[in-house]
């Protein structure tokens, strides 16, 4: 992996590199603001009769040099059968967001975990990659 990623294109080679890391559908700002209504419609139609999380994937959230994790809005247990609930939640993670190619993600949420982690791309100690 060459180069700084966002949450969500690092989620995605993470599961293409056999991490158990649950499905997603990533989409840019701009996308959204084209085709909202393909966009919600794809994602009902992908993640039928779940509840979704609705994250997002900025350029700026975490870079060589800062971290800005917990800056920009998440939305849990949204309903994928509830198209409208889908729109306001995908529009409160946008609106958080500062540029029209940072990302929005949508996964489904999920339960009974047993084990969880982080994923570090810098030792906290001296800031050297892993």
């Amino acid at each position: 992996m060459s180069g700084m990623k966002t949450k969500a294109e690092t989620l995605l080679w993470l599961k293409e590199q056999g991490f158990p890391v649950p499905d997603m559908h990533m989409f840019s700002v701009e996308e959204w603001l084209l085709r909202s209504q393909a966009i919600v419609e794809h994602i009902s139609g992908r993640f039928p009769d779940c509840l979704l999380a609705v994250r997002s994937s900025s350029r700026g959230e975490d870079g060589s040099v800062s971290s800005g994790a917990g800056a920009f809005t998440s939305v849990l247990n949204v309903p994928s059968s509830n198209a409208s609930a889908m729109r306001r939640a995908i529009e409160n993670v946008r609106i958080s967001l500062r540029d029209g190619r940072d990302q929005i993600f949508v996964q489904p949420m999920i339960s009974d975990v047993i084990m969880s982690g982080v994923v570090m791309t810098r030792h906290l100690d001296d800031g050297s990659p892993y």
